[in-house]
């Protein structure tokens, strides 16, 4: 891949979550076009085409159009353990949708984003190869069965309609734009939640499990610009880790955003149930890494920037 995607312009999905948010800063100039659902609803196949193809039609076109597929139906643990079919057929909806979109419109070059719940757990350190390996054996099975068929639709796509497509993985995003809705919310923003609304009295606030479960979280803002790198230089038919690596138990996290919030450390409490999801969730970004030199934020830029965001939109949470 050169840098005949580096001046294209940049249609994406998913504006109205932190990675489409983030996008649209990084890409803050005429030749990035980012929408939400309520513009263009991508479970809806003719609105979708149609959408697209008017899209294109006014765009001087130049070098060229690219795609970038970050929209998606996600949530916390508990939405996954209640509507496992709805997140495995609307995620493949929505992206075949999109693909057949950039299709009839003339888009070739896309970006498709899975997600690092993809991998097995019973791998220890997952890289890309490892992506179909044994199944998924979380209460995300739904959610992350359909981000792993993406990789599948890539692949098919391009042989089929010689398409330019390329997949990145993205683990847990924390950033401007986060979901803190009870059902819809990540760890970080349930943790940031949970901490502001009880910031005042002095009862334990309980939270589950032990704490020691190990987590990878990337910087919003990070992951636009490593998704920037691969449009311009990732080659077709690859997928690449682009999240950040470093590890953080749950129990450390809970404890950087309640000193950020300012709650007593002492006031939190972990019940020791059993919680939803991986004892350890890591991958191997360095296929990426070596590519493209990449360097991450410090985790606590990431935290300061969604705890501003709660604080300046929670009204909306």
């Amino acid at each position: 891949m050169s840098e005949i995607y580096a001046n294209n312009k940049m249609i994406f999905s998913g504006l109205g979550g932190p990675l489409g948010y983030a996008l649209n800063l990084v890409r803050d100039d005429s030749n990035a076009i980012g929408f939400r659902s309520s513009e263009c609803d991508l479970l809806n196949k003719k609105f979708t085409i149609n959408y697209f193809t008017n899209l294109v039609k006014s765009i001087n076109r130049g070098a060229g159009i690219t795609y970038v597929h970050a929209a998606a139906k996600s949530g916390g643990s508990h939405l996954s353990e209640k509507i496992p079919a709805s997140l495995f057929t609307e995620n493949i909806e929505m992206a075949i949708n999109a693909l057949e979109a950039c299709r009839i419109s003339g888009i070739d070059r896309i970006i498709l984003i899975l997600s690092t719940s993809c991998y097995s757990s019973s791998i220890a350190n997952p890289s890309e190869v490892d992506l179909h390996k044994f199944p998924v054996e979380t209460n995300e099975f739904g959610y992350s069965y359909a981000k792993r068929m993406f990789e599948v639709l890539m692949r098919a796509y391009n042989k089929q309609y010689n398409m330019n497509i390329s997949c990145v993985l993205v683990n847990g995003i924390i950033g401007s734009h986060m979901k803190f809705s009870d059902e819809h919310s990540i760890l970080p923003a349930a943790l940031i939640k949970k901490f502001v609304t009880n910031k005042s009295n002095l009862n334990t606030v309980e939270l589950w499990g032990d704490g020691t479960p190990l987590r990878e979280y990337t910087y919003s803002m990070d992951l636009a610009k490593a998704i920037l790198w691969c449009l311009k230089n990732q080659e077709k038919n690859t997928l690449l880790n682009i999240g950040n690596n470093q590890k953080i138990s749950v129990k450390e996290l809970s404890m950087i955003i309640a000193d950020k919030i300012g709650i007593n450390k002492e006031r939190i409490g972990f019940n020791g149930q059993t919680s939803f999801g991986k004892q350890i969730q890591s991958t191997d970004n360095s296929l990426f890494v070596n590519l493209s030199g990449f360097t991450y934020s410090n985790i606590h830029l990431a935290i300061d920037e969604a705890i501003n965001d709660f604080f300046l939109n929670w009204q909306k949470a």
